[in-house]
């Protein structure tokens, strides 16, 4: 049920370098080992009762949630990540929440200590700047004329510019990253109209 030593290792090689949100993703990543390193003492402890494994199960899950949010914001675009900033602060914060709430009901029916700081999560001041833009461009809408076309590509030179998007390489990452998360919501899209 439990996440063993080999898992954590890959997610930590995994998720080592986050595109955008590195302090937030890396504060939470740390949050995320520790408990996944106690959560072996806390499985071995083996809660008999039934709201012990309820909330066992309850951490399990909230781990597996953390973990697929941290490869989100590994794997995602830079341009997505910096433009949804504050949704990806509140799930971290939720996520967060999340785990501490299932440390709490475990607590007394486990003899493991798990006292576990909590972190904070806040946005870098250039990748919010960037995400600003990048909403403001949006906002903009289809009727462009020549000079707001080139104060458009402005806008997104300052936004590739404060979110290290500038070389060949970078923006051939950032093209594959955007087209998958496209490919992602067709396949929502789909999936959703066939119930």
């Amino acid at each position: 049920m439990g996440t063993d030593d080999a898992e954590l290792v890959e997610l930590v090689t995994n998720l080592g370098s986050f595109k955008v949100h590195n302090l937030m993703c890396t504060e939470f990543l740390k949050l995320v080992n520790r408990i996944s390193s106690i959560f072996p003492e806390i499985e071995a402890a083996r809660p008999r009762c039934s709201s012990g494994i309820q909330a066992l199960c309850l951490l399990n899950r909230a781990i597996d949630k953390a973990k697929s949010l941290l490869q989100y914001c590994s794997e995602s675009s830079k341009l997505y990540l910096a433009l949804t900033g504050d949704v990806i602060v509140s799930r971290c914060q939720r996520s967060r929440s999340l785990l501490e709430q299932s440390l709490l009901q475990i607590q007394n029916n486990v003899p493991v200590a798990l006292a576990v700081e909590g972190a904070t999560f806040i946005l870098d001041p250039y990748e919010e700047e960037a995400g600003k833009v990048v909403k403001e461009l949006l906002h903009v809408g289809e009727s462009a004329s020549d000079s707001q076309e080139s104060s458009e590509i402005k806008a997104l030179q300052l936004a590739a510019s404060r979110l290290h998007i500038t070389s060949s390489k970078a923006i051939l990452i950032e093209k594959r990253s955007i087209r998958k998360l496209l490919e992602k919501a067709g396949d929502n899209d789909s999936t959703k109209g066939r119930f």
